[in-house]
């Protein structure tokens, strides 16, 4: 006698375990709307998308799966809209493809773009109620991606068409009749219509440049003999303008229908590309070569330069020596260490010893002018009181200008500013503006050196009452060895040189000398320096 075999009722963990390993990505979802909670997943859905089933279970479909997209014209379904649609009508909803990204292998923080072909079954309770929905899904990004691809590639191939990039032909030989697309019409320069329904070979022969027509003619008559490929390039005059055109075809059907077909591709703007890199490469030739020439000169100026700046550094040595030594031996002789001496002996030695003064003078305003040119007048900047300094200068000059009949005014703030500068170079660019003053200021005339700060800057002026400057000798001032021509230019002399050293010197401490004057009513030098508390 057979033993009966015990019959009970599969619990909710059989069911589990036997959904789990149900063939195929399966998810086993509740119908309880908004939510549609997903109860259980299948072993192959959890490796397929690569997320553990502890992060799917019990959890709204829309916070595992965000599924925002609308349904589109390549297929992609919104997922939600479906459930709803199985609940309302009990019958299984076929969403095709639906979009669906995944953590990236590279990098879990991005998202690789995946599509999933799906179909959602449901599952009906006794009274006919839908309580679960199953979903199966295929992962088909690889033929979503191509057949997008695929037909994006044809969009493309479609608008080179249309611009009358590409023309397409057709050639039957029997009856001599061409037929082409709207790009061969654009090319042969004739309506869309004609090329559709056909027109004699001829006429595109009599587009072609003449200088390139026979040379086509032949290449035409071999593919055809030999039944190769027909590849040529050439020119093609439509509607007054000149196109490059390659054209390419070959030989099909039989012996009863022989028909030439090919493409023609409109190359002109390849053609004007190339032309233009060949006349870059041209250039880029000259421009190297100019390039070779200059650096050449520039080599030979720097080495005249160099020479140049040995030859005032050694005649400015060699005349500076002598010349002090003149000046100390004058200057003894006027002190008495060689005996008594007459006034008229003193009178000219006065002068000559003047004289010797201004020639070391203007040899250090030549040796500084070579240091500036080259690069070697170097400020070092400290805290400098400038009041002070102002003070010092016009001290010093106050009785040499005075013996010259000029009045000196100056007009200091109580409060003195400093500021990071060469006491010896600025001194040196003061007692210039100031000496050229003196120069070009009538006897009786008046000098006004003043100091203030204004928006974080100081402003250093040198005004005086003299022959003033016309506007159009500006550009003059600062050119080294540079002289204004004017009623007092013969009478004070000079080398050219102060100015231009006054500029240069302002100009290394980050500053700018400013002019303004008139003819006849003087000219007033401001130094601008920025300041630093």
């Amino acid at each position: 006698m057979q033993r009966k075999k015990s019959t009970r009722p599969a619990s909710a963990d059989d069911f589990q375990g036997i959904f789990r390993q149900l063939p195929g990505p399966k998810l086993l979802i509740r119908a309880d709307e908004p939510d549609f909670t997903i109860d259980d997943v299948t072993d192959s859905y959890v490796a397929m998308i690569g997320i553990d089933r502890e992060n799917l279970i019990n959890k709204p479909y829309s916070e595992v799966f965000l599924d925002t997209q609308e349904p589109n014209e390549v297929g992609v379904s919104n997922v939600a809209k479906a459930f709803h649609a199985i609940i309302r009508t009990t019958q299984p909803q076929n969403l095709h493809v639906f979009r669906h990204d995944l953590p990236s292998s590279d990098d879990p923080l991005q998202l690789d773009e995946h599509y999933w072909r799906t179909i959602l079954y449901p599952i009906l309770d006794p009274q006919g109620e839908v309580v679960y929905i199953v979903q199966t899904s295929v992962d088909a990004t690889h033929e979503f991606v191509a057949t997008r691809e695929l037909k994006e590639a044809r969009h493309h191939l479609e608008e080179a068409l249309e611009a009358g990039k590409v023309g397409s032909w057709s050639w039957d030989i029997g009856s001599d009749l061409l037929v082409g697309n709207a790009g061969l019409a654009k090319i042969a320069g004739i309506g869309v219509d004609e090329a559709k329904n056909g027109f004699a070979l001829k006429k595109f022969i009599g587009a072609i440049h003449k200088d390139d027509r026979e040379q086509v003619l032949e290449a035409l008559r071999y593919a055809i003999k030999t039944e190769t490929t027909f590849d040529i390039e050439f020119r093609v005059i439509a509607n007054a303008r000149t196109r490059w055109v390659i054209g390419r075809g070959r030989i099909l059907g039989d012996e009863d229908s022989k028909r030439f077909s090919g493409v023609a591709v409109d190359v002109t703007e390849r053609r004007d590309l190339q032309a233009q890199i060949d006349l870059a490469r041209r250039q880029d030739r000259l421009n190297r070569a100019e390039a070779k020439m200059l650096q050449e000169r520039n080599d030979e100026l720097q080495a005249i330069n160099r020479t140049k700046e040995e030859f005032v550094a050694l005649a400015s040595h060699q005349l500076r020596t002598p010349a002090t030594a003149v000046k100390q031996y004058v200057g003894m002789v006027l002190q008495g260490y060689a005996g008594d001496i007459s006034e008229l002996q003193t009178e000219m030695l006065t002068k000559a010893f003047d004289s010797n003064q201004r020639q070391i003078e203007i040899i250090n305003q030549i040796l500084n002018a070579a240091r500036a040119d080259t690069g070697k007048l170097v400020m070092t900047l400290a805290p400098l009181d400038v009041g002070a300094l102002v003070q010092g200068i016009t001290d010093e000059l106050r009785a040499p200008l005075e013996s010259r009949s000029h009045k000196l005014v100056v007009s200091l703030p109580k409060q003195h500013e400093v500021l990071l500068a060469d006491t010896g170079y600025l001194r040196m660019a003061i007692e210039n503006l100031i000496s050229n003053a003196d120069k070009y200021t009538p006897a009786g005339g008046t000098i006004t050196v003043s100091l203030r700060e204004a928006k974080g800057k100081l402003h250093l002026a040198v005004k005086d009452t003299g022959v003033g400057i016309r506007k159009a000798d500006f550009t003059k001032l600062f050119v080294k060895f540079s002289r204004v021509q004017n009623p007092l230019s013969v009478q004070a002399g000079g080398s050219g040189i102060g100015l231009y050293l006054a500029g240069e010197i302002v100009r290394l401490h980050g500053g700018v000398v400013k002019v303004v004057s008139k003819p006849g009513q003087g000219t007033t030098f401001t130094i601008i320096l920025p300041m630093e508390k």
